[in-house]
C-alpha cells in the first residue's frame, strides 16, 4: 500500500472549514452586469415566476370568495331583520284592535266573537281578517 504523509497542514485543511458556511443553504447568485445567467437561473425565474402569479390568482379567488359569503351573510341578517320588524308591526296592529274593541260599545260580546271566531290558543292570526 502506498500511504502518503501528509503534513500539519494538510491535515487541518478540513479542520479549519468556515463555521459559518456549514448548514447554510447556498445564497442565490447575484446579478452582475457583465453574467449571463445560467439554464438553471432562468428556470428557476420562470418556476418562482408561475408560483407567484398562482398564489396571486389563488389569493384573488379567496377575496372575491369571501367578500361573495360576507355579502350573502349580511343580505340574510338583512331580511331577517325586516322580517322580525313586520312581526313586531303586526303584535303592535293586533294589540291596538284588541284595545279598540275593549274601548268600544260591544267590548265583551266583541272580544269573544273575535276569540271564538278568528284566534287560536296563541293567537298567531293578528288579526288580518277584517
Amino acid at each position: 500500500m502506498n500511504m502518503v504523509k501528509r503534513t500539519a497542514s494538510q491535515k487541518n485543511t478540513k479542520e479549519t472549514e468556515k463555521p459559518e458556511d456549514v448548514g447554510k443553504a447556498s445564497k442565490p447568485a447575484e446579478k452582475l452586469p457583465g453574467k449571463k445567467k445560467s439554464n438553471i437561473e432562468k428556470n428557476l425565474d420562470i418556476v418562482f415566476d408561475k408560483m407567484k402569479q398562482t398564489a396571486d390568482t389563488d389569493f384573488e379567488k379567496y377575496q372575491k370568495l369571501e367578500e361573495q359569503r360576507i355579502a350573502e351573510e349580511h343580505e340574510f341578517i338583512m331580511k331577517q331583520i325586516n322580517l322580525e320588524k313586520e312581526m313586531r308591526k303586526e303584535e303592535r296592529e293586533h294589540e291596538f284592535r284588541m284595545m279598540q274593541l275593549l274601548k268600544g260599545h260591544q267590548a265583551y260580546s266583541a272580544i269573544m266573537f273575535h276569540y271564538q271566531t278568528h284566534c287560536t290558543i296563541q293567537c298567531a292570526c293578528f288579526c288580518r281578517s277584517k
